[in-house]
């Protein structure tokens, strides 16, 4: 005796019932620190084709100051790299400090040896700032 379900059925003991498709959602944050819906498909997929990008990212210099580092918009990715010994802290908003972060990205061994922590980010509007643990910051970020 077997059992064959098709579409969007659910087997209830021995019984079939047809439901209907529910869309998964995901939450965002936005700069002011809102939950912002992001539709998604039943295995985490954002509902929108993602697009490849043939703009080059913002900027490819090593950068060594505090404060903000790029703003994103609706759409815009983007990623911070420490290239310093010490830790490097990242955070979702304006004015990134010791007790004020999301993130904290590891030392490099080494400076600019590539191995330090890094994040891309995404689902984010609003400002990006970073504030080195010790001494001056050294970490490469971009946008596109």
């Amino acid at each position: 005796m077997g059992n064959t379900l098709s579409g969007n059925s659910v087997l209830l003991f021995g019984g079939q019932k047809d439901i209907a498709p529910h869309p998964v959602v995901q939450l965002g944050i936005d700069s002011t620190g809102q939950a912002k819906p992001i539709a998604v498909d039943a295995i985490g997929r954002p509902s929108a084709a993602l697009t490849q990008s043939s703009t080059p990212p913002s900027s490819f210099v090593i950068r060594t100051a505090t404060g903000t580092v790029f703003t994103l918009a609706a759409g815009e990715r983007g990623f911070i790299q420490n290239l310093d010994t010490d830790t490097l802290f990242v955070k979702l908003g304006e004015d990134a400090a010791a007790d004020s972060l999301s993130s904290i990205l590891a030392a490099c061994p080494v400076q600019d040896d590539g191995k330090g922590g890094y994040t891309p980010i995404n689902n984010w509007i609003g400002p990006v700032s970073v504030f080195p643990s010790t001494g001056a910051a050294r970490y490469l970020a971009w946008k596109i």
